[in-house]
């Protein structure tokens, strides 16, 4: 009875020499197709003979003729090359026009125009022949179910500020926003904007009402958190939801908004609000892009992450001069 052999030490260059042969129907064929000399297929196919117990192929006239060993090895073969292929040419990539599939991103409200401005090339071609199976969902975050939802697969991906996740979490700076301040075109006190000095600056924002937007119900700001360290503390008159209804407000009041530069570009071109520097140092908002880290070479979840990235840079505003 022949021994099973052992696999871990077969060459698996023999079942390359195996197919050639079985495609070609001889030696000659077989080691032009695999560049290399006659003997070295004649020396392989000696070896893969011994491996299997078997002659494997027999000459019949001009061709190598397979035996019936070789007739079932054959199919099995040929998936098992077929197979390795793929796996060392890596996964597929990503195919809109083919692809199936439902796309959800978690973010806050207040970022949507942002994200559908940095997708505006995409969205055009959902549900055309350029991507008839590809839909987008813009969805509400949960920040305590955040690695749940990207592990379950409810979310394919985050945005949201800094947040502590575990390393099972993917997360990539993708935006970087300074703080500016809104007020209405004809403010009374701010037609010619700070007064020189950031001391003289500082004084004519604080004495200002303030409109800010949360969707928490208290908590302080970015803007808050800078001037609690100068021991400073601004008048909030209104907290807004988003940033329409605040900027609403601005324009019905001589209220100031804080808010960070891309937002307040937007709403200077639809609302005419006077756009000026914050009056001191204050931090930047940094939006980060989260996924699961299992998905970092899914060719899905890598295009819509690239796709993303991407978007959100070329749509960001200019710096101000």
């Amino acid at each position: 009875m022949h021994k099973k052999p052992d696999v871990s030490r077969v060459d698996l260059n023999l079942f390359t020499v195996f197919d050639a042969i079985w495609r070609e129907g001889g030696l000659t064929r077989a080691a032009a197709q695999l560049h290399i000399t006659q003997p070295a297929v004649s020396h392989a196919l000696g070896r893969l003979r011994e491996v299997c117990g078997d002659p494997l192929f027999v000459k019949v006239g001009r061709r190598m003729q397979p035996t019936p060993r070789a007739r079932a090895m054959a199919p099995q073969v040929q998936q098992a090359l077929t197979a390795l292929g793929r796996t060392l040419d890596g996964p597929p990539g990503f195919d809109l026009p083919t692809a199936q599939r439902r796309f959800a991103i978690g973010l806050r409200q207040v970022q949507e125009p942002f994200v559908l401005q940095a997708l505006q090339d995409l969205l055009p071609q959902l549900g055309t022949p350029a991507a008839p199976g590809l839909s987008l969902a813009l969805v509400r975050m949960d920040r305590e179910r955040l690695e749940d939802e990207l592990r379950q697969g409810v979310l394919d991906l985050a945005l949201d500020v800094h947040l502590p996740v575990s390393r099972h979490v993917g997360a990539l700076q993708v935006m970087r926003e300074p703080m500016v301040v809104l007020a209405r075109a004809d403010h009374p006190r701010l037609a010619r904007g700070w007064p020189a000095g950031e001391a003289a600056a500082l004084a004519a924002y604080l004495a200002e009402g303030h409109v800010a937007v949360s969707t928490r119900r208290a908590g302080l700001g970015l803007e808050d958190n800078a001037l609690s360290l100068r021991g400073q503390q601004r008048r909030q008159l209104l907290r807004c939801q988003d940033y329409q209804a605040a900027c609403a407000a601005v324009a019905a009041t001589d209220w100031l908004l804080t808010l960070p530069r891309r937002h307040a570009q937007d709403a200077c071109q639809q609302w005419g609000h006077r756009l000026l520097p914050a009056p001191c140092p204050m931090p930047a908002l940094k939006i980060y892009l989260y996924w699961d880290h299992r998905l970092d070479a899914d060719p899905a979840n890598q295009w819509l992450r690239q796709t993303l990235i991407e978007g959100l840079g070329r749509s960001a505003p200019p710096e101000p001069a």
